[in-house]
Formats: structure tokens, sequence, C-alpha cells
């Protein structure tokens, strides 16, 4: 199995030369949701998040231009019935939650440093998301960093604070953190 992942490492580093005209770049990795609030305040204990165990966070984005990029993003995760949403406990038992959403991305690092090996953005778009049998539309404000090992691999870390169109108690606001392996091509 080791042999097989580092044969496909060095297939992709072959293929792929380093490039400063990247555009396109593709993710995977992991995300939890926190959505421990009670309205009004928030409650930052990671025993309530919700993280699977799998990746579960799988993105593909397209640099426009220079600064401004389209992200669509796929994220899987799974609600405890133990853990608390919206301030209380509500599943009887586990259930999914899975979200699709298609966000835009503005670099704002270029105001504050010129360094190869870091990119900071502003995220912000619409979301459509499942929990269990709910589901509701989202506005996703947020932001990103990646740090970049190569000018081709980099980790992602992103959060987003998914603000639900319709306030209903089992589909409601949420922040999803996530981190990602990212390539760029």
């Amino acid at each position: 199995m080791k042999r097989i992942i580092t044969l496909m490492i060095l297939a992709i580093s072959t293929i792929s030369v380093a490039q400063e005209n990247s555009k396109w770049t593709v993710g995977v990795g992991f995300n939890s949701i926190d959505n421990t609030a009670k309205k009004g305040t928030f409650s930052y204990e990671s025993k309530d998040w919700n993280i699977a165990p799998v990746a579960s966070k799988f993105s593909a984005s397209y640099e426009v231009e220079q600064y401004f990029s389209v992200a669509t993003e796929v994220a899987i995760s799974k609600f405890s019935g133990k853990s608390e949403y919206n301030g209380e406990s509500i599943y009887a038992t586990d259930v999914n939650f899975v979200a699709v959403d298609v966000n835009a991305k503005y670099n704002v690092d270029h105001f504050f440093t010129q360094a190869k090996w870091f990119d900071a953005s502003l995220v912000g778009g619409l979301g459509y998301f499942w929990i269990g049998e709910a589901t509701n539309r989202s506005f996703n404000p947020g932001v990103s960093m990646d740090f970049w090992i190569t000018d081709s691999y980099g980790i992602r870390v992103q959060s987003l604070a998914r603000i639900a169109f319709e306030n209903v108690k089992l589909s409601n606001n949420h922040i999803q953190h996530s981190v990602e392996f990212v390539f760029k091509f």
C-alpha cells in the first residue's frame, strides 16, 4: 500500500511541473461542524463538534483573475445523537450531514505580504445542505488560508459560517472548519 501511494505521489509530481500560472486547485481533507450555539451566544466546546473520521471535504477552484477565484466544495459529516445542536440535544440517533457550496474567494494577502508560500482569502458564497431529512440554503461568509509546501502542494485551513436562509430548528446556522491537502495545477 505504501508503494502504491508513493508511486501515485511521484506520478502526480512528475506530471505537474510547478507552474506560476496554475489556474486549478483541488483539495481533499477533513471538516468539523460546530453547531453548539444557543441563541445569542456561542459555546466553543470541541466535545460537541461533529467530525467525520474519514476524508470528508472535497473542493475544486478555478482562478478567474489574479486575486479572484470560484470554488465548488462538498462536505460530508455526521451529527452525533449525543452532541448538542443549537444548544440542545435533539437527535436520538446519528444523522448525516451533506453540504454543497459554490463560493467566491478574494485573495487579500497581497495587501500584507508578497510571500509565495501563503495565500489568505475572504470567502463568500451560497450553499445547500442536508441534515438528516431536513434541508436548507445558506449564505457562506468565511476565511481561507493556504500554506504552500511547494509551488503545487499545500495545506488549506478554512472556516465558513453557514447562515441559513430559513430559521428552522434542525437545519440552522452553523460554523464549518476544515483542513485540506491541496494540489495546484
